[in-house]
């Protein structure tokens, strides 16, 4: 019986183990879908390990399915990845389709001379009755050559489904050749990239040689990178959309210049009328430039509606994308910033629309690298909304001016005794450009970063006026100099060149004026009565059917001689001079060649000099590449900036130096206040963590981004904080953003900013 019952209960237990191997529990998920509004889709069941499947697309009023996503909106959702848990997938939704009808051509003219772009035409093609213009963006690239390298070889592959652009970058820095890629996907609707790089590397050098004398060590030890994310562009999320047309992939037009010019300074501004190329800031001081970007036929009239809409929608693009500091302000979307201007950006009066982007860059935004510009071109020509009073800027703003540059320039005029019923008691030519505090100690007053087109050389070269006049041995040799600066300074109607030579005798006028008389120019002086330049006469020569002018000075006090010389003569003797000899003018454009003839000053007033100080208590920053040649004229030794790009969310340490042989031999010091902001922030940021001298003031006034120049479709122009965005590092290797300023090594009493005594006593520690 035992065995019976035994065999029994072994036959029972196989069964159950046959039975469950034959029949397993079945483990299965939900995958949900949340239309956000759409029509419903039903939930799955899914066999774990099994893939969902692809429903029916939900429908949603005027808007057009795109994909479904997980959990970031920027990735659509894989329907092959196994299924292993509850999901829930959301729709995303994008404008409705848009569907062109029309195209008009408009002329293209070039307005800067950055860049050589060749005048042409551009077509923009509308929906019907639409007054959004869209562009093919292979016809954006061909018009902007010039701007675009003409050695980039482009290829583009572009049917319905999307658009490819690819181009290598060859890298001389690195060595190293870079495969550079974007999409624009018809289906998604979004713009990727498989490397940043991509937005700028194709870009041609400008006219301007703003990155003379420096060096990026990319190879050096100490740089670091750390990487962040993809760069995507989701235009579902700002009712924009990309199309085919006509057998190629077109966009909204100014989408298309923010991403591939806008974002490098060079725009292509579009009025309505006309395409204008100009370069960097634009304002009504220009001219006649800002006047053929402002004067058009829609002058005095009301935007229409879809074109308001469009630039509502492209203002929260630019500013998510492009801003730099909106995670730093704690900013989702900008959006919820804008929702509180919506009904007046919308309107139909165009001093409502300017008011309200007024009141949102300067008392919302509220930082001093944000600024407005000028309205758009629906606006009258002369309008311009109210800027100027303090009651028109945020809490932050004010307190920079009025406890910054307000308070500091009264203690610059309590220091030199400077009584100014309008302007600024800084700009005073009774506040000297270097004054010493006892006989180790000097300081240079330093109250911008400035940066000419120079070619700099220890010997006399023909190259520079090569390049500016493209004729060979204009001007006959002068050999003894020991420096030699050549400005380039023409414009888009007139080539011209100012030189300053360094040690040559005070002679010079003579000397070289007969060398040029001896070489063929003949020497032009007239009866005037003005008691300026004119007064010296110039020099007359035609080489090669051009006629050439040139002018002769000699500054005594800074031992500089100079040489202009133009191909632009004057219809009379007495109309101005494109050349006026104003050698001190020439020495202040650029803060490189300042700081070496201040230092020449000091040190023959006062060679005993140990300690040297630049003040940048009054110095609201300027040109990056400036501020690095003053470091290089510093240190001896590279120099680490450390960075933050928003673009991709990345950081970065790199290493740089000059090819200047540097004032080393002198202890260095700042002067830092509230004022000192943007680049001269940075001088205080870069000379802190690599421990270059010590730091004497108030905290800095910060500024942490470079600046873009912004253009909404109704024309309006602003410019805000970047993506490049400056930090520090700390010795742990963490990153700060230096936006609201540095923390000087001696902190001192606003008042005492220029105290002899006080400066002496840390000084002498």
């Amino acid at each position: 019986m035992r065995k019976t019952i035994t065999v029994f209960l072994l036959l029972f237990v196989s069964f159950l183990l046959i039975s469950c191997a034959q029949d397993p529990e079945v483990v299965t998920f939900d995958v949900s879908f949340n239309t956000l509004g759409g029509s419903q889709v039903e939930t799955q069941s899914v066999d774990e390990n099994a893939t969902a499947v692809i429903p029916e697309d939900p429908t949603k009023v005027s808007s057009t399915f795109r994909y479904w996503y997980l959990e970031d909106e920027n990735h659509p959702y894989d329907f092959t990845s196994p299924i292993i848990e509850d999901i829930t997938l959301y729709a995303l939704f994008g404008k409705t389709d848009v569907t062109l009808s029309t195209s008009v051509t408009y002329d293209f003219e070039n307005l800067t001379t950055e860049f050589e772009v060749a005048d042409g035409t551009l077509d923009l093609f509308y929906e019907s009755n639409g007054h959004v213009p869209y562009v093919k963006i292979r016809d954006f690239f061909d018009l902007l050559a010039g701007f675009i390298d003409p050695e980039v070889e482009f290829t583009f592959t572009e049917d319905e489904t999307g658009l490819e652009i690819f181009y290598q970058y060859y890298d001389e820095d690195e060595d190293e050749l870079y495969d550079l890629s974007c999409y624009f996907d018809l289906e998604t609707n979004l713009i990727t990239t498989n490397d940043p790089g991509f937005y700028w590397a194709y870009i041609y050098s400008t006219e301007t040689n703003y990155g003379r004398n420096i060096e990026y060590l990319y190879d050096f030890e100490g740089n670091e990178y750390i990487e962040g994310d993809e760069v995507i562009y989701n235009l579902n999320l700002y009712n924009l959309d990309i199309a085919y047309y006509d057998g190629s992939v077109v966009a909204p037009y100014y989408l298309i210049n923010q991403l591939f010019a806008g974002s490098s300074y060079y725009n292509v501004y579009f009025n309505g009328d006309a395409l204008y190329g100009v370069y960097g800031q634009v304002s009504s001081s220009d001219g006649l430039t800002y006047m053929k970007l402002k004067r058009t036929d829609a002058n005095g009239t009301s935007a229409p509606s879809d074109l308001l809409n469009h630039s509502y929608d492209m203002l929260a693009f630019d500013l998510d994308y492009f801003y730099g500091l909106k995670d730093f302000k704690g900013i989702d979307s900008f959006y919820d910033i804008l929702k509180d201007y919506r009904t007046d950006l919308l309107s139909s009066n165009y001093e409502t629309v300017s008011q309200a982007i007024a009141d949102l860059l300067l008392k919302t935004i509220d930082e001093p690298h944000t600024s407005y510009g000028f309205p758009g071109y629906f606006a009258e020509t002369g309008y311009e909304p109210p800027t100027n009073a303090l009651a028109n800027y945020g809490e932050r703003f004010n307190d920079w001016y009025m406890n910054g540059l307000s308070a500091v320039d009264d203690v610059i005029a309590a220091k030199w005794n400077i009584t100014t019923t309008s302007g600024w008691a800084a700009n005073s030519n009774k506040r000297p450009y270097y004054w010493f505090i006892d006989d180790t100690s000097a300081v240079i007053t330093f109250d911008s970063f400035s940066t000419s087109d120079i070619d700099e050389t220890v010997e006399w070269s023909d190259e520079a006026y090569q390049s500016i006049f493209d004729e060979e041995s204009i001007l006959p040799t002068v050999a003894d100099g020991s420096r030699y600066f050549v400005y380039n300074q023409s414009t888009d109607s007139k080539d011209v060149s100012e030189t300053l030579i360094w040690g040559l005798a005070s002679d010079f006028e003579t000397t070289y004026g007969q060398t040029l008389t001896d070489n063929g120019w003949t020497y032009v002086k007239e009866a005037t009565t003005k008691t300026d330049y004119h007064a010296d006469g110039y020099y007359l020569k035609t080489i090669n059917d051009v006629d050439y002018m040139a002018t002769l000075n000699y500054n005594g006090t800074y031992s500089t001689a100079y040489i202009g010389l133009t191909t632009s003569i004057p219809s009379s003797y007495d109309n101005s001079w494109s050349i006026t000899g104003d050698i001190f003018a020439l020495i202040e454009s650029d803060s490189a060649v300042y700081l070496e003839v201040m230092i020449k000053e000091i040190e023959q007033e006062k060679p005993g000099v140990e300690n040297i100080g630049l003040d940048l208590t009054f110095n609201t920053g300027g040109n990056v590449g400036a501020l690095y040649r003053i470091l290089g004229l510093m240190t001896d030794e590279p120099f680490a900036v450390s960075s933050f790009n928003r673009d991709t969310y990345s950081y970065s340490t790199t290493y740089i130096t000059t090819s200047y042989e540097s004032y080393s031999e002198y202890d260095w010091f700042l002067l830092s206040s509230l004022v000192t902001f943007s680049a001269a922030n940075e001088l205080v940021t870069i000379f802190k963590q690599n421990e270059i001298g010590v730091i004497i003031g108030q905290t800095s006034g910060g500024g942490a981004s470079s600046i873009t120049p912004i253009l909404l479709p109704d024309g309006t122009f602003f410019t805000m904080s970047s993506n490049s965005v400056n930090t520090i590092r700390d010795d742990e290797g963490n990153y700060t953003f230096n936006e609201l300023g540095i923390d000087p090594d001696y902190e001192i009493d606003q008042a005492d900013l220029y105290d002899n005594d006080v400066l002496a006593e840390i000084l002498g520690e």
